[in-house]
Parts: structure tokens; sequence; C-alpha cells
């Protein structure tokens, strides 16, 4: 099923009083798709079928799930004996057929964007599969997959943390697939982490509170700075860091830190000549007392504890906006949303993907909650009532069916759709489903 809708109703099944919903959990495939845990532990699922929308032919296997993950493109269905079931395009890691019998007593599963899985055992080992130029194919560091503590993904490529601190990575090399040339940085770490932004990069923490960061907006930043190979490099950033929360990335390689102390620092590439390697030079930007940091078109948007939220670029050192008096913000692709302490919604960026609520502002007060699913936001307000805003492709037009969206209980998201829970237990689908 790929038809673009206003508004599909699928998920609603006779409930029995007393009974517990229909369903337990959805998850949304950030490609476009939902699958739904009933709490008998069979799947359902909803979406464009190249997505995962379609587990038709695997539905026989699909009992005792407890967990679902997925890449985008496909799923991946922990059942209750620990074995996996997978669906969605084959080549992509719907298929998980060579590496089946290994795939037993799975403790966790973690996925490139579209591309790839990597399963964690529990003894320790890491089982992947689908397309092998991005993770999908960890034979040349098979001998290594053993005692992980830790499994992260870029969008191209795996990482993972050792229970002796150091590092395996495999997949795209642009993306962080490789660390041969700097894995005598890679010891004594103690925290492996994926930056948000795009594109992603790898930062993993030391016991010294130094970081190596290395990937993605590294490997561009690296190239754009006149170095040969950006998929071999890697930046040590030698400021205490020792507890990082968060890491932002932004296309040019510019990262912005959040620590545990609240502070957000930002960090530029350079070559430092007399040791002939590049690290990164905290920049001017220094804001204290910040709770959220995210990456919207190029800018970099933090919220400091006193609801001030301040925006900039970082690559001009240009501040592109200042909001007051927002208790939280939530990130989209382009724009950004926040409620301010009386109920109302200020936004923030590109007016297509929902940073001009102009159209429902009179509309949003009383705002309990703000999702996204990147190109629209929904709103669930006091009275259990939904508005959603902008592009209309991901279901920021649900005014022909505002009426349905009463009773509503919590929103869930994925690339092209809102999925609002009611407190029945049923679900309404607006957007590209």
């Amino acid at each position: 099923m790929a038809p673009f809708v206003t508004l599909l109703l699928l998920l609603t099944w006779t409930r029995v009083a007393g009974q517990c919903p229909p369903v337990l959990l959805v998850s949304g495939s950030p490609g476009g798709a939902w699958a739904a845990i009933t709490p008998g532990g069979f799947v359902l699922t909803l979406g464009t079928d190249w997505h995962g929308g379609d587990s038709s032919a695997v539905s026989g296997q699909l009992t005792n799930v407890d967990a679902i993950f997925s890449n985008g493109l496909a799923f991946a269905a922990r059942k209750s004996d620990g074995t996996l079931v997978t669906w969605g395009s084959a080549e992509r890691g719907g298929d998980s057929s060579a590496v089946k019998d290994n795939l037993t007593n799975v403790e966790e599963v973690v996925g490139t964007r579209f591309y790839s899985f990597a399963a964690k055992k529990t003894d320790g080992t890491v089982v992947a599969w689908g397309d092998p130029a991005n993770g999908g194919d960890a034979s040349s560091v098979a001998d290594q997959l053993s005692n992980v503590d830790t499994i992260a993904a870029t969008d191209q490529a795996f990482a993972v943390r050792k229970m002796d601190g150091t590092v395996v990575a495999w997949g795209d090399s642009r993306h962080g697939g490789d660390v041969q040339n700097f894995s005598a940085l890679l010891t004594d770490v103690v925290q492996l982490i994926t930056s948000s932004g795009d594109p992603n990069a790898f930062a993993a923490i030391k016991a010294d509170g130094t970081a190596v960061i290395w990937g993605g907006a590294v490997t561009n930043a690296y190239e754009q700075s006149g170095g040969a190979d950006g998929a071999a490099a890697a930046y040590l950033l030698e400021s205490n860091v020792r507890e990082i929360v968060r890491i932002v990335s932004l296309v040019y390689g510019t990262l912005a830190v959040l620590q545990t102390n609240d502070t957000l620092k930002t960090y530029t590439p350079y070559r430092d000549w007399s040791t002939q390697t590049w690290k990164l030079r905290q920049g001017t930007i220094q804001l204290t007392n910040v709770d959220t940091v995210s990456a919207v078109d190029r800018n970099f948007v933090a919220r400091q504890r006193d609801g001030t939220v301040v925006i900039w670029d970082p690559s001009s050192n240009t501040e592109n906006g200042r909001l007051t008096d927002v208790d939280w913000i939530v990130a989209g692709s382009s724009a950004v949303a926040g409620r301010r302490s009386d109920g109302t919604v200020v936004t923030w960026g590109n007016s297509f993907s929902g940073g001009d609520a102009g159209d429902v502002a009179a509309q949003l007060t009383n705002v309990e909650a703000i999702f996204t699913n990147g190109g629209a936001f929904a709103a669930l307000k006091a009275d259990a009532t939904v508005v959603t805003w902008r592009n209309t492709f991901n279901g920021g037009d649900s005014s022909a069916v505002a009426g349905n969206l009463t009773n509503v209980s919590t929103i869930l998201s994925n690339n092209g759709a809102f999925a609002a829970k009611k407190t029945d237990g049923n679900f309404f689908f607006l957007g590209f489903v």
C-alpha cells in the first residue's frame, strides 16, 4: 500500500471491556511504514511495502514478539525466545536468511539509516546483515566482534565499544566504518555515541576526558580543509569532555557539544602543523545552563534553562533568532517549535516545514505536547484534541478530519506521517501512509 491519504483509520479492533488496548506498541519506520505489537505478541503492519509496510510473507512467524526495530526500509522483530524475524526491503535488511542461524539470543538490534542491521547477542558477539557496503557485512572484523558492550550507528556504518575500552567499526568508510588509521587513539573508551545532525558522526569519549570524533561531518570538514582522504581522518577533542550529553554536527563540520554541566560549546576543525594532526578548536559561542540542542537547517538551536532559545549559524557566528519564555522545544528538519509557559506555541525556520504556524496559530492554546515528523508538526492539547500544521504531504493539514482527532492520548511519528493514539486504543494516521 502506498497511497497518499489524508486520514487512515486501520488499527481498530474490537475490545472487550476490561481488556488491554488492542496495541501495546507502535513502531514508526523513518522510511514510511508502521509496525504494531498486539497484547498477544502478534505484529500488524501498515505503510509502503518497500519500507516494511507488508509483513504477509512472514506473518506466520510473527508470534510472541516483544520488540521491533527499524532502519527505515526494513523491520526486525525480536521474539521472546531471542530469535529475529525480518521483513521489508530484502537487500537492506529485510532478508536475514543468510545469517538466520546466528540470530539467536538477541539482546539488541541497531540499524543504519536505510541500509543494514547489527544485532548484539547475550554472549557479546555481533551479527550484521543488509547492504554489504553500508554495514551489512562485518566479515572483515568478525574475529574482533566479541565482548561487545555498546553498538552505535551512523547513516551507513557501525561501531562497537568492547569491554576492554577499544572500538571496532565497519561499513562505509566515509561514514565512520574504518578506524584503522587512528585505532591507537581508540583505547580506554568509556562512552560511544553517534551525533545527531546531517551527516552524523561517531564520538568516542575516553577515560582521560578527551574525545575522538570521526565519520560523516568530520569526513566532509577534513576534505573541505584540504585533507586528501576524509575517510581516514579523526579529530581529537582535547578539552575535558568526560561526560557528553549530546553532539550535534552540521554539514561543514562544526560540532556542538553539550556536557553534563549544561555547558554548550562549539568546535571547528583545524590542522595542527606541529603534530601533523587534525584537531578541533573551540568556537566563540559558549552557552551555559543549556538543556537542549539541535541542528535545524544548518543552524544550531539551543534552549537555556531560563526559557531562552538561541538560534545561530556557526559558519558565520551569526545569531539568526532568539525566543523567550519557552518551556521546551521540538526540532524538525528545517524548523523548530516551542511551547511557552502559557500553553501557546512559537515557531522558527522554514515556513513550509512548520516554521510558520500562522494558519492555525489561534488554535495553538493549552498545548501539552508537540511532535514532528520532520516536515510537519502536531500539537496535543489539554482537551485531548490535535492541531497540525504545514507540509500537507506529511500530515500537516488535518482540518478535514479534526472532528475525529479527539480523546487522543499521544502521537507517534515517522518521516512521512503521524499516528494519533486514542484513549480507546485505536490509531488515526495522518500523512503519507
